[in-house]
């Protein structure tokens, strides 16, 4: 059986969603695409002796990404990754032309080639999911982990949001349920960049040594119940809050909440009430 390669466009998400795109729309017409021209990535790319053809390659990659199943991910709705043939055969242009731009954008990191599924077996799970309200990890028991769970992390390993592993895992972020019940505790305006918050959850999970659904659905709750206090906090509604990618990498989400309310700014004094207590003091 033939490996089933699958490109990616790396941080899809980040780069070529806007808010009307993150609509539930069946199919879109158009992405967005950034007008910058300062990266090291473009300039290293058009001084290759083909490098608009590698360009255009580029942008006829992301507009085929952008049609589907999972955007981003140029595969079928079975999984089956596109082959460069097939994306050829898409737009219309030569086969070789696009064999020969792949591998110079996987060398700048804006394309990812991996071989498997294009989502691992847990995104099918059937099934109702625990539903857990007001449940701290101090709730789990040996008796709630069946030795099934035990067998494999639900969560790849690592406890840094800068793990390739966690990476690759949080693209498809969308399709994971943990997270997106964590991110709705996050309010809309500060959620800048929702692959590096998936990121940072999943590794905060891990860190709390969850290995079964049944654990990393609780310290998901416990985790979207320290983001409410933050955000509800004098800190998380002022300019003093952080990205909740950081949050999570510092571990503030582990700090006393008081913590959260020691920042509330004083009046300033001015000048007459200043001369005011010096005159008292004398």
């Amino acid at each position: 059986m033939p490996e089933n390669k699958i490109i990616t466009i790396v941080d899809w998400d980040e780069h070529f969603e806007k808010a009307q795109t993150r609509k539930k729309i069946t199919k879109h017409s158009w992405v967005p695409l950034p007008n910058k021209h300062d990266g090291l990535g473009l300039k290293r790319m058009l001084r290759e002796e083909n490098g608009l053809e590698i360009f255009a390659i580029w942008v006829l990659l992301i507009q085929v990404a952008s049609k589907c199943e999972i955007r981003g991910t140029l595969a079928d709705k079975n999984g089956e990754g596109y082959s460069c043939d097939d994306i050829a055969l898409k737009v219309g242009c030569k086969t070789d032309a696009v064999e020969r731009a792949i591998p110079f954008l996987v060398s700048i990191n804006w394309v990812s080639v991996s071989i498997g599924s294009v989502l691992p077996p847990r995104y099918h799970r059937t099934g109702s999911e625990v539903c857990l309200h007001n449940i701290t990890l101090q709730n789990t028991t040996e008796q709630n982990i069946t030795k099934q769970d035990i067998t494999e992390p639900f969560f790849p390993d690592g406890d840094s949001s800068c793990d390739n592993s966690i990476i690759e895992f949080a693209r498809n972020y969308r399709h994971i349920t943990i997270v997106q019940n964590v991110m709705k505790s996050i309010p809309a305006r500060k959620l800048k960049s929702p692959i590096k918050a998936a990121r940072a959850i999943i590794a905060a999970i891990n860190r709390t040594g969850a290995i079964s659904e049944q654990e990393c659905t609780i310290a998901g709750t416990a985790l979207s119940d320290r983001f409410k206090m933050y955000y509800d906090s004098h800190e998380g509604k002022n300019g003093f809050h952080k990205d909740p990618d950081k949050w999570l990498d510092e571990d503030c989400h582990l700090a006393d909440s008081s913590v959260w309310d020691s920042r509330i700014e004083t009046k300033k004094q001015t000048a007459r009430e200043k001369l005011g207590d010096k005159i008292n003091e004398v």
